[in-house]
């Protein structure tokens, strides 16, 4: 009759951290919010109306967002839409205008109202604007490093 004898093997040390592991995907997590909350950031640096970004941790991680209205319609787009004369008033805006700001590109640059001064007391139709997709890009961008990030944050949570 043969008789088989197992014993346990333990290594050393932990064999997993799982502090360490829990607050290396924390880290990651934390650099990749920061990192949307800059680029968001960079998408309105030349706007004279600067929308203020905020993190906000959920149970599922952090979300960067804002409120501001104004950064929605340029985000979104809007339709065309007519503009109206309130309370009997005169209309005034500049007669020219080139955008701060492309569609599918993150980021701002000098533009603005430029020409000289339009003034009517009749409707005038706005064009609209098209979505410049900030949202859209900044989540495919810090999705594409997350990955990265994870990596390098997780490596040194191993020991690698």
């Amino acid at each position: 009759m043969a008789f088989v004898t197992a014993r346990s093997i333990k290594p050393k040390g932990k064999a997993f951290d799982c502090k360490r592991i829990e607050q290396a995907i924390k880290d990651a997590v934390q650099e990749s919010a920061d990192d949307a909350q800059e680029l968001y950031e960079s998408c309105v640096a030349t706007w004279k109306h600067k929308p203020t970004f905020e993190q906000t941790k959920t149970k599922d991680g952090i979300i960067v967002g804002t409120d501001d209205q104004i950064f929605q319609y340029v985000d979104e787009g809007t339709r065309p839409h007519t503009i109206q004369v309130k309370n009997g008033r005169v209309l005034r805006f500049r007669g020219g205008y080139s955008p701060k700001t492309t569609p599918g590109k993150i980021g701002s640059q000098g533009g603005g109202a430029s020409g000289g001064y339009v003034y009517t007391s009749k409707p005038i139709q706005h064009p609209g604007t098209k979505p410049r997709d900030f949202t859209g890009k900044v989540e495919k961008q810090v999705q594409g490093q997350l990955p990265v990030i994870m990596a390098q944050k997780l490596g040194g949570a191993l020991g690698d």
